[in-house]
């Protein structure tokens, strides 16, 4: 082996290492900072943060939406606090801005902590149709599949960004889904954190029909377009260890 050979072996073997390194610092930070965020999601806490900026409460507000979520902070509560602070249009527009910037970066942070790790979980232990919707390379079948994930409030919103980004899905498609999948539930959460003050008028009580069926129609869309893997079966995909 010529020397120009084992200088390149090296020089790979210490982007490597580095690589690992700075995969596993970036997980220590993500985690830590999400046990530390968590004592702070309370809708007062969020609306009060950005109602002390002033005249720069708006950029702080996205920059909530942009910060938060990669700390697993539950969005439901700053999309409250946006319709409280700035109203329903305003906040519709600021939080469509944030959760897309934010949806971009979770994606990359995910593709680059987690893909090979999690897709040798989901060849080990995931079968049948839902190995086969998580692995594929199909964006239509990708994007249909979260999008469906995207519009159910039961699940979690940093959760589907971090999930995304471990699958073959392309960013494009991602920031597509992710784009109209929200458009509900900025509208329901922004309409009910607008009308929080006054949970008996018809606005918060629409609000609120809206989103019980902003829970019931994706699980039904979930079950047409993919079968039993969202639903309770005696037939787990999930392979368990003996």
């Amino acid at each position: 082996m010529t020397d120009k050979n084992q200088k390149k072996i090296k020089s790979n073997r210490e982007k490597s290492g580095l690589y690992n390194i700075g995969k596993i610092i970036l997980t220590i930070l993500i985690v830590g900072g999400s046990l530390y965020m968590l004592r702070f999601a309370k809708l007062e806490v969020v609306r009060d943060w950005v109602l002390a900026r002033g005249e720069w409460a708006e950029l702080f507000y996205v920059m909530c939406w942009v910060v938060l979520p990669i700390f697993l902070f539950p969005v439901m509560i700053i999309a409250f606090a946006g319709g409280v602070a700035f109203g329903f249009l305003k906040g519709a527009i600021l939080t469509m801005i944030g959760a897309m910037i934010n949806t971009i970066i979770m994606f990359y942070i995910s593709r680059y902590i987690a893909k090979d790790v999690v897709n040798n979980l989901i060849v080990k232990r995931v079968s049948g149709k839902l190995r086969e919707k998580l692995l594929t390379d199909n964006q239509k079948t990708l994007g249909i599949l979260f999008f469906i994930l995207r519009i159910m409030p039961v699940v979690s919103y940093n959760l589907e960004n971090y999930l995304a980004g471990v699958t073959n899905l392309k960013l494009g498609v991602h920031l597509i889904e992710t784009f109209f999948g929200i458009i509900p539930g900025v509208v329901i959460f922004l309409n009910l954190g607008n009308n929080a003050l006054d949970t008996k008028s018809p606005a918060f009580i629409g609000a609120a029909i809206l989103l019980a069926l902003l829970i019931i129609i994706p699980t039904w869309m979930s079950r047409k377009y993919f079968g039993d893997i969202f639903g309770n079966n005696n037939n787990s995909d999930i392979q368990r260890d003996k």
